[in-house]
């Protein structure tokens, strides 16, 4: 296990370079890494879409979900139709299976300076001090759900909420990794700041061809608003030149060989734990885990992947992973092109 990580940024640059320290203590006895697949619960779905003619009533998605004050807190992502002004909701649950919500999003474009774009909801920070950071993607309005990366933040989790006025991260140069768009953010407290890890996506060429691949990066901050994207200074073509992802598509004919998205990140046992959404190029993809002694090396786990489409009969978006009280919650927004709910899935 871990016996302690310290994130640390060095002041050092080499050119335009940050280097990214990671400071352990291992014991290398560690988790097994075969993991249980996941089953659904008997009570799916657990959140259903919104009454006929409400902003939510055709796709529903988890967003990020968190534990506080004894009960689940859910900021959830919905839309009447697609394409169509995508916003924010807020939803709450005494033991996360039966949810409440506001009639009213707390969070829609309007409430942003961003033009001519759509928000979609990713990942929830509470302070010790009592102040909720809401981490957004911005995609091109009824187009994308990717793009930068927002926040928003409130001291109340059903608001008002004060958007910054800029993003917050944003992709790469032209010919990098992550230059087309980012988006995904998974961020969470250290001793030392926050580390978000989050999708990009780049072009790549294979046998002669430019495709388009996502993958995932790492980068770390202090005020959880300036952000440093993980760079491994060894590496030096163009598409590595500013910054590095942590963990890549498959190269092999696996189920993960288009993208890698998706990422929620976890200690567990002392060691990273990572659940992310593998896509090929005719599939909307599975869910899989991977393990990290550092949370920059990852190994894919045994058994991947744990939530497969084809056992489930719907196609499977985006998951949001909850670990509570030595439990792991896989919250997955699944159904169709035409419409979604959120179902839950245990192990």
């Amino acid at each position: 296990m871990l016996a302690d990580i310290k994130v640390l940024i060095s002041n050092r640059k080499r050119s335009r370079y940050f280097c990214l320290i990671l400071i352990f203590g291992l014991n290398m006895a560690g988790l097994n890494s075969a993991i249980a697949e996941f089953k659904p619960h008997p009570a799916n779905p657990v959140f259903d879409i919104g009454p006929t003619g409400t902003w939510d009533s055709r796709y529903v998605e988890a967003g990020p979900i968190t534990y506080q004050d004894g009960k689940y807190h859910m900021f959830y992502t919905g839309l009447p139709k697609w394409p169509d002004n995508i916003a924010i909701g807020y939803a709450w649950s005494v033991d996360g299976i039966e949810w409440k919500r506001n009639a009213a999003p707390v969070l829609t474009i309007d409430d942003t300076p961003y033009e001519d774009q759509s928000i979609t909801s990713d990942s929830i920070v509470v302070t010790e001090d009592g102040k909720w950071l809401l981490y957004f993607g911005i995609g091109k309005r009824m187009q994308d759900f990717d793009g930068s990366i927002g926040l928003a933040t409130s001291t109340s989790p059903t608001g008002p909420w004060t958007v910054h006025p800029e993003p917050v991260l944003l992709p790469g140069p032209k010919g990098s990794w992550d230059a087309n768009k980012i988006g995904h953010p998974d961020v969470f407290k250290t001793d030392d700041g926050l580390i978000m890890y989050y999708t990009g996506y780049g072009n790549e060429k294979v046998g002669g061809v430019q495709e388009e691949h996502g993958h995932i990066g790492l980068a770390t901050s202090t005020d959880g608003i300036n952000w440093t994207k993980y760079d491994d200074l060894a590496t030096t073509d163009l598409f590595y030149s500013v910054s590095d992802p942590v963990f890549s598509r498959s190269t092999q004919d696996n189920w993960d060989n288009w993208h890698v998205k998706d990422a929620n990140v976890r200690r567990v046992n002392g060691r990273w734990k990572m659940l992310y959404h593998g896509v090929t190029f005719s599939s909307s993809g599975n869910f899989g885990f991977a393990t990290s002694d550092d949370g920059i090396n990852w190994k894919r786990s045994q058994g991947n992947p744990v939530i497969e489409a084809k056992k489930t009969g719907m196609k499977l978006f985006f998951a949001t992973w909850l670990r509570h009280k030595d439990e792991d919650r896989v919250y997955i927004e699944g159904g169709s092109n035409s419409a979604t709910k959120v179902y839950l899935y245990l192990n």
